[in-house]
């Protein structure tokens, strides 16, 4: 389309919320029973999914059924993208455009939808910060990269939220030396 003024007033809400997503993400767009995918994002749903990629004008578009939507948004995160779900937050109503909103960004390390996580095998999820040290323990705070430097501290915690165990701790990188 050479225009944004030739979109239906659907597809200009469909662009306008593509536009706020990281770019790498895939839209899925809530249209009644499906969820739709248009432009660059249906070529690529459509080939990870094989799934029929078809047009609405010049528009390439691929669909599926919002009922069946968690198998396929599994496969999209099993093959490394990114998922924004965009769902109607309103009834539909005649000749009104319908109000929607992304619900969730879903990645594929990210995700903790049960019925998405591998149960046969372990699923976690970690994060290391550097700490700053504060001259008592209660005292510490969350700092960036530059006090980690000077005090050469990691805080770290790990989750495996298949069975909701969790671990934290600190960790001395290394020791500053005093002249």
């Amino acid at each position: 389309m050479s225009s944004e003024t030739q979109l239906t007033p659907m597809m200009a809400q469909y662009r306008r919320i593509k536009g706020e997503l990281p770019k790498d993400a895939l839209l899925l767009f809530r249209l009644g029973d499906f969820y739709e995918m248009f432009f660059e994002d249906a070529q690529a749903g459509a080939q990870l999914l094989n799934v029929a990629l078809t047009k609405r004008g010049v528009v390439p578009m691929c669909g599926i059924p919002h009922h069946a939507a968690n198998n396929y948004i599994a496969r999209l995160l099993k093959a490394g993208r990114k998922v924004a779900i965009c769902d109607q937050v309103e009834e539909a109503r005649p000749g009104q455009l319908v109000k929607r909103e992304v619900t969730q960004i879903l990645s594929p390390g990210t995700h903790f939808d049960e019925r998405m996580l591998a149960a046969e095998r372990n699923n976690f999820l970690a994060a290391v910060c550097a700490l700053a040290q504060a001259s008592r323990p209660m005292m510490r705070a969350w700092v960036g990269a530059t006090l980690l430097a000077a005090q050469g501290l990691a805080g770290a915690a790990a989750i495996d939220v298949t069975i909701w165990r969790h671990e934290t701790g600190a960790l001395r990188l290394w020791r500053r030396r005093h002249p």
